[in-house]
């Protein structure tokens, strides 16, 4: 009877055990329940409590995860009031995921960049978030490596950036020939030179009228200069002078190393720039003038294409047919 006792009492426990287990699984999922109640959408999928949580991780490391990169464009000039004298950072961000933080966008951001040397000037990002732009107000240091740092806030937090500082550097202080052409044609006895000259960066125009010298068959000839408006060129235009029946004329234009505006610097070369005047044949030069072509109707009042070519004299049209030949562009 003892004994029959003791396995009834041992099965009654082993029951109350297990009702406790169970209850306390129960408690644990009702309790997970009341702390994550709330339902979220993750790529189309319908998540509850230990499932939301790792998702939410999930989904946060994924985008913690993607490397951002960029590439700069350096300034292209020094001219303020062209938009080729601004610093540009483009990003490899995409549509969904721009690079820069939604408030910093299309806001000035001068505060989260710094620009070593300093400069003045205004950090701007873009409305789509793709990209920085930085404006100069005044004009850059010619020769000088600029280094630019960016603050990690600037950026969207689940992007990785490994590098936060880039560098460029500008120009040197250059000059370069616009244009140059006789201002008469060759069948005028009297002609005048011009040449128009471009720098990169503003330049001592005082000291360029002064030391810029012109010579004609190693004489010097004078000349009057006029300056780009925008500070950044001078035209030349010389005295009037004859051209010569027996033989080829030189010009020479010189220009030594003339300062910057700002004088912190001087050209990086001397100029000396020659220029060929082709003798003076009179009335008797025979050449091909401008090329055109136009839409004429025949004389069925159809449309055709023509090529319209002037000379400086008259021409023979049946000697010019016979030795006019016209080609397409892929038959040359």
């Amino acid at each position: 009877m003892k004994k029959a006792l003791y396995i009834i009492l041992v099965v009654l426990l082993v029951v109350i055990s297990g009702c406790k287990k169970e209850g306390g699984s129960n408690q644990q999922e009702i309790s997970l329940n009341n702390k994550e109640n709330s339902t979220a959408d993750f790529n189309g999928i319908n998540t509850k409590g230990d499932d939301l949580v790792k998702q939410k991780v999930d989904n946060n490391e994924v985008k913690q995860n993607i490397l951002l990169t960029y590439y700069l464009e350096s300034p292209k000039s020094s001219n303020i009031a062209s938009d080729d004298s601004a610093v540009k950072i483009i990003f490899s961000s995409d549509d969904a995921n721009s690079a820069i933080a939604e408030m910093h966008r299309n806001k000035d951001i001068s505060n989260l960049i710094k620009i070593s040397p300093e400069i003045k000037g205004q950090w701007k990002a873009s409305p789509n978030g793709k990209n920085i732009t930085f404006k100069p107000e005044v004009e850059w240091q010619n020769n000088t490596k600029y280094s630019i740092t960016m603050d990690r806030a600037l950026f969207n937090p689940h992007y990785t950036i490994k590098k936060l500082s880039t560098s460029f550097k500008t120009e040197p202080f250059l000059c370069y020939i616009i244009s140059e052409n006789l201002e008469n044609d060759y069948n005028n006895e009297t002609q005048q030179y011009s040449i128009h000259i471009k720098f990169n960066y503003l330049f001592n125009q005082k000291q360029f009228k002064k030391e810029a010298l012109l010579k004609l068959n190693n004489e010097e000839l004078k000349f009057k200069v006029v300056f780009d408006k925008d500070g950044y060129g001078a035209k030349i235009t010389s005295d009037k002078f004859k051209m010569n029946a027996e033989k080829e004329q030189i010009i020479i234009f010189l220009l030594p190393r003339i300062d910057s505006a700002s004088g912190d610097s001087k050209l990086t070369y001397e100029i000396s720039h020659t220029y060929v005047v082709e003798k003076y044949l009179g009335n008797k030069i025979f050449y091909a003038g401008e090329i055109d072509s136009q839409v004429i109707k025949d004389e069925n009042n159809n449309p055709q294409n023509a090529l319209v070519i002037s000379f400086s004299e008259a021409v023979n049209l049946s000697e010019l047919m016979d030795n006019m030949r016209v080609y397409k562009e892929d038959e040359i």
